[in-house]
């Protein structure tokens, strides 16, 4: 999936640094929920980006409304729903 590349993409260029980083997922996609046709169970826009970060060790936070203030995050993900195959 083009999404999964995508993500390991970003995972890896996350690894390079040694310190640190404050990562924020910003779930923007209100209850969008998409079910895999692979194992039939329902996921978020946010599942790879979740999975990806746990497998490689990183710690972030998850939320639902944007903060005010975010000078405190070195990376900032944002997922704005799921994309519609029309091929």
């Amino acid at each position: 999936m083009k999404s999964r590349m995508f993500v390991t993409l970003l995972i890896l260029i996350l690894a390079l640094p040694v310190h640190s980083q404050n990562i924020l997922l910003w779930k923007n996609v209100g209850q969008s929920v998409f079910v895999s046709p692979e194992t039939g169970a329902d996921m978020t826009a946010d599942y790879n980006i979740r999975v990806s970060l746990a497998v490689n060790y990183r710690s972030f936070e998850v939320v639902d409304s944007l903060p005010e203030n975010l000078s405190g995050y070195d990376i900032i993900f944002i997922t704005l729903g799921f994309a519609v195959d029309c091929g």
